[in-house]
């Protein structure tokens, strides 16, 4: 069978999902992969083997992720009542089938057995550490816990998966719950017309929290109210006193969260959460994140509180404004952007057309790793805006797919991410299947079929860092499935390939391929050029302690929460932050945490820093290009080999060593930040 057809034959069928049945099908692949698991264990006893115990399990996960994967997408991009109900639903399905494999002796055993075999020295490196990181998964699943500590730990993941559903769900029902009509014209003075398109409803306005929608306001509104009120809004979300409503409140999942996080890591012999999540990290302490963090802090400080000082001064003496509050630092921001170096973010929409940026994009691709992006017609979607491509080397040889699915909706979660479709694996039938990747943004639509949304140079930014994970994923080499792309990365080293990819969007070289007048086809002139790439680090410091002020806060409460902390807790450990290192005004409202949901739904708890310690990764891998040309061939060749084709089959501090030749330093990601050290 072609490799090709194998793929796409088992792409999801979207337009034909019954999700309402998946909860049925996933309970009869449990029991049917609990009697193939029993069988696997009985007819093998005592000659254990990677090609008759854990390449068969390979197998069984891939089944289960194509099963369970389409549902959790939807439950991401088309979150209906059905989808979500579905999803829900399966929740406790999950929990059991991972423990399945997890709390199994006989095969925590067997997998020892395969371990301490004469065979092991003869496989590959990369099934050398699968087998080594399984025998770590099993510890952290809780398999040397007694049968009472088993059930316990059981109840905790069932509880956790339910518990930060249902705040993903909170935020994304506040989020579409509020909105604001608005009939006096004079409040939307300053608003780009692309979103002024986008509100209008005949004769008035309907002002929402989708992200496009309030970051323009925040930016551009000149009426300092309706800037106080979507501010207040947003600040608010899916807490006990968001304008919306308290039938979200996130207060108590959060408290609920940190409960059962660190009752799980205390059952697994860890002091708390923040030394458990440690354990799959670079990072081997928290003291060295402390330390990492806080000498960030140090070095960012004193400028930060300089960059907020002259904001002050700017919105006092040209906007009149004798107080600056948290609803005018994006607008005041971007005025003083446009005075200093007479440039908006707006001036460069009419330059980065969506479809002339996804040229660039994928040439920049091409001439870094040699690969080609075709659009294939006639995949099944859950969208009409969704595209779908096959991603091809120098040789003509398929590396994988990619779903692109650009525009904000009602029903898509905000923000944007990267998740995997399948994985590149070896079939039983000896074929091979591609990796296949989705990738979501939250852009403005165009307002016509057929027209190019155009986007900030912010957002071109947010799409390059995404095709960074994308290309992780689907352009790995590895045929074992659980250490291909971004499967058993390091969390703090997974953002290495996005934020590396970044760097291309601020180089001279590289934007005039993204770029291009939609109606003149000229490119961005010279001056506003250097107009964009003097900006890049406009009030950077600000930006860096913002992420510094979270990444601390994440890691503190899951460092710091007993079963003695009371529902003050959460506000108490952020106020404390804000106190030693905020520079910007907080009003007494705000509720941010209760719409964090990178650390208290999306994966990052007790790892929000990984994006500040990936970025020290990214920057000194950049420095080897800016040393031998950001288009060079064969550093572009050494990057993929040495980092995205090879997965986890090795720790990512190896594979970086492979490609930079030493370790990483700070120095390159303070001068990447503006930071003067």
């Amino acid at each position: 069978m072609n490799h090709m057809n194998t793929t796409l034959s088992a792409l999801p069928h979207f337009q034909h999902l019954h999700v309402e049945t998946i909860p049925t099908q996933l309970s009869m692949v449990l029991e049917r992969h609990k009697k193939e698991l029993e069988s696997l264990l009985q007819e093998n006893k005592e000659n254990y083997t990677w090609d008759n115990l854990l390449y068969p399990l390979e197998i069984m996960s891939d089944e289960w992720h194509k099963i369970i994967g389409p549902l959790a997408h939807l439950n991401g991009v088309h979150n209906i009542k059905p989808v979500r109900e579905a999803y829900q639903k399966c929740l406790p399905i999950l929990t059991e089938y991972s423990l399945l494999f997890a709390h199994s002796q006989p095969l925590y055993e067997a997998i020892k057995y395969i371990r301490n075999s004469t065979d092991f020295a003869r496989l590959t490196t990369t099934r050398q550490k699968i087998i080594n990181d399984d025998l770590l998964n099993f510890k952290l699943a809780g398999i040397a816990l007694n049968t009472t500590e088993k059930a316990r730990f059981k109840a905790i993941q069932e509880a956790l998966s339910q518990t930060c559903n249902q705040f993903e769900n909170h935020l994304l029902d506040a989020t579409q719950a509020w909105k604001e009509t608005v009939t006096d014209e004079s409040m939307i003075a300053g608003i780009p017309d692309y979103i002024i398109n986008e509100i209008k409803n005949k004769d008035h306005w309907i002002v929402t929290l989708e992200p496009p929608i309030y970051q323009a306001i925040m930016m551009y509104a000149d009426h300092r109210t309706l800037r106080e009120k979507i501010y207040q809004a947003n600040i608010t979300r899916a807490s006990e006193i968001s304008p919306s409503g308290t039938q979200w409140d996130n207060s108590r999942l959060m408290m609920d969260i940190l409960k059962l996080r660190h009752e799980e890591a205390q059952l697994l012999g860890y002091a708390n959460y923040a030394e458990l999540s440690l354990a799959q990290k670079m990072a081997d302490t928290p003291q060295q994140v402390f330390d990492f963090l806080n000498n960030l802090v140090q070095k960012a400080h004193q400028q930060a509180k300089n960059d907020f000082k002259a904001l002050t001064l700017f919105a006092q003496e040209h906007l009149k404004l004798d107080t600056l509050e948290a609803w005018d630092i994006a607008y005041v921001s971007e005025k003083r952007r446009q005075a200093e170096y007479n440039i908006s973010q707006n001036d460069f929409r009419p330059y980065l057309p969506h479809s002339i940026v996804l040229e660039g994009l994928f040439t920049i691709a091409n001439k870094l790793y040699g690969m080609q992006f075709k659009k294939i017609d006639d995949i099944e979607t859950w969208h009409p805006d969704v595209m779908f491509y096959e991603v091809t080397d120098a040789d003509k040889h398929i590396r994988g797919y990619l779903y692109l699915d650009l525009f904000a909706r009602p029903t898509k979660r905000g923000g944007a991410w990267m998740d995997n479709c399948l994985n590149r694996q070896y079939m039983a039938d000896k074929t091979l299947q591609y990796p296949v990747a989705y990738l979501n943004c939250n852009f403005t639509k165009p307002a016509n079929p057929g027209e190019d949304a155009l986007l900030s140079h912010d957002e071109v930014v947010t799409l390059f860092h995404e095709c960074g994970h994308t290309l992780h994923h689907i352009l790995t080499q590895i045929n074992d499935s659980s250490a291909g792309g971004i499967q058993g990365v390091e969390w703090d080293a997974v953002e290495l390939p996005s934020q590396f990819f970044e760097h291309w969007c601020w180089q001279k070289e590289a934007i005039p391929l993204f770029s291009r007048h939609i109606k003149t086809g000229l490119p961005i002139p010279k001056e506003m050029l250097e107009k964009l790439l003097s900006a890049k680090n406009f009030q950077s410091a600000l930006y860096l302690m913002r992420q510094l002020e979270f990444s601390l806060f994440d890691f503190h409460i899951h460092a710091e929460y007993d079963t003695q902390k009371d529902a003050t807790f959460i506000q108490t450990v952020l106020n404390k932050i804000r106190q030693d290192i905020s520079v910007i005004p907080i009003v007494s409202y705000n509720r941010f945490q209760h719409s964090f949901s990178h650390i208290f739904a999306g994966g990052y708890g007790a790892g929000y820093y990984s994006y500040l310690w990936a970025e020290l990764l990214s920057s000194d891998a950049f420095v080897a290009f800016e040393k031998e040309g950001i288009f060079n061939p064969e550093t572009g060749q050494r990057f993929l080999k040495n980092i995205l084709e090879v997965g986890s089959s090795r720790p990512i501090i190896d594979s970086f060593i492979a490609f930079r030749g030493q370790k990483p330093t700070i120095d390159a990601l303070l001068r990447d930040l503006g930071i003067k050290n």
